[in-house]
C-alpha cells in the first residue's frame, strides 16, 4: 500500500531520517544529497476568515498555508540552477525519491557541461 503525503509531519515521519524540525530536514538535503540539493515549503496564501481583527483591518487577514514541497540545486562551477520541481500534497515518497533523483542528474549533467569543456579547453591551450 502507497502512502499518501498530507502535510510536513507527515513527510518528516516518512523519511525515516529522524529529523525533528524542517530546519534539519533542510541541512540534511543539502549535506546528504551529491548535489546539495535545497528544500522550501511550497505556500499559498490563504484568507483568515477567523481572525478576531477582521473588523478591524477592514478585511481579513491572510497568511501563508503550506500546500506541498519544492526541491532543487544550484549548480556549484555554473551560472545555472537546476529546474525545481514542485510535489504538492498529497504526494508518495516514490513520488519525492523520483524528484530528487531528477535534481540530481540534472545537476551532474549541468555540471559536466560547464565543467567538462573547460577541461577540454584548458588542455588545449596547453598544447
Amino acid at each position: 500500500m502507497t502512502i499518501k503525503i498530507e502535510n510536513i509531519k507527515q513527510f518528516l515521519d516518512a523519511r525515516l531520517c529522524g529529523e525533528q524540525n524542517w530546519e534539519q530536514l533542510e541541512r540534511n538535503m543539502y549535506k546528504y544529497t551529491d548535489c546539495g540539493m535545497w528544500i522550501q515549503r511550497l505556500t499559498e496564501k490563504r484568507v483568515d476568515y477567523e481572525s478576531p481583527h477582521i473588523e478591524e483591518f477592514c478585511e481579513a487577514p491572510k497568511y501563508d498555508h503550506v500546500i506541498g514541497i519544492v526541491v532543487g540545486s544550484i549548480v556549484e562551477g555554473s551560472d545555472v540552477d537546476c529546474t525545481p520541481i514542485e510535489l504538492r500534497f498529497p504526494f508518495t515518497m516514490k513520488e519525492f525519491s523520483d524528484a530528487c533523483d531528477s535534481i540530481e542528474e540534472e545537476a551532474d549533467e549541468i555540471w559536466h557541461e560547464w565543467n567538462d569543456e573547460k577541461d577540454e579547453i584548458s588542455v588545449d591551450n596547453k598544447q
